[in-house]
C-alpha cells in the first residue's frame, strides 16, 4: 500500500472516530446524560470560566501548528522499520504479500533455474532481486513504488523467499 494510501486511511479512522464520539456527545440517552452531567459538575466545581478561556486560547495556538507535526508522526510512523520489509504477514494459508523495498523500476521478471519465479528492480539503492514467488503482479519495465504489491509467496511451501540487494 503506498504512503498516499495510508495516510488518506489513518486520516478516515481519525474522522470517523471523531464523528462518533461528537455524535455520541447529541445522543438523549442516559448514560451520555449522566456522563455529561458529571463532567459539567466537575468544571464547575474545579474550574472558573477564566480557567477554561486561557486553556482554549492555548489549545487553538497549539492547532495552527498540529497539522504539521501530526503529519510529521504519520510520515516517521509509515518509514519506521519499512526499509527491507518485504513480506506481510501470512494468511491461513501461508500466502504473503511481497512488497517493494525501494522505488525503481523492474528490469526482469520472469522464471529463474535457481530462484524460481523471481524480480529484478533498479533502485536509487542499487538491485534489488526478489525470488521464490508463488504469484508475480508486475511486468518488466513497470515502475514500482516503495510499498507497492509485487507479488505473493507461499511461506508454507519448502522455498524460502530471497530477497538480495547488490
Amino acid at each position: 500500500m503506498r504512503f498516499k494510501e495510508k495516510f488518506l486511511i489513518q486520516v478516515v479512522i481519525c474522522l470517523v472516530i471523531f464523528a462518533g464520539i461528537r455524535c455520541a456527545g447529541m445522543l438523549d440517552v442516559k448514560p451520555v446524560k449522566e456522563v455529561k452531567a458529571f463532567i459539567g459538575e466537575h468544571f464547575q466545581q474545579n474550574y472558573t470560566t477564566k480557567d477554561i478561556k486561557n486553556v482554549g486560547s492555548q489549545v487553538l495556538r497549539e492547532a495552527e501548528t498540529l497539522h504539521t507535526t501530526v503529519t510529521s508522526a504519520v510520515v516517521k510512523a509509515n518509514q519506521l522499520g519499512e526499509d527491507d520489509k518485504t513480506l506481510g504477514k501470512a494468511d491461513q494459508n501461508g500466502i504473503q504479500m511481497v512488497y517493494a523495498v525501494n522505488n525503481g523500476n523492474v528490469m526482469a521478471a520472469g522464471i529463474d533455474k535457481e530462484i524460481g519465479k523471481f524480480i529484478k528492480i533498479k533502485t536509487d539503492k542499487g538491485i534489488e532481486t526478489y525470488g521464490n514467488f508463488c504469484e508475480i503482479t508486475v511486468l518488466t519495465g513497470d515502475r514500482v513504488r516503495k510499498g507497492d504489491i509485487i507479488g505473493t509467496f507461499d511461506s508454507s511451501g519448502k522455498d524460502e523467499f530471497i530477497y538480495q540487494k547488490s
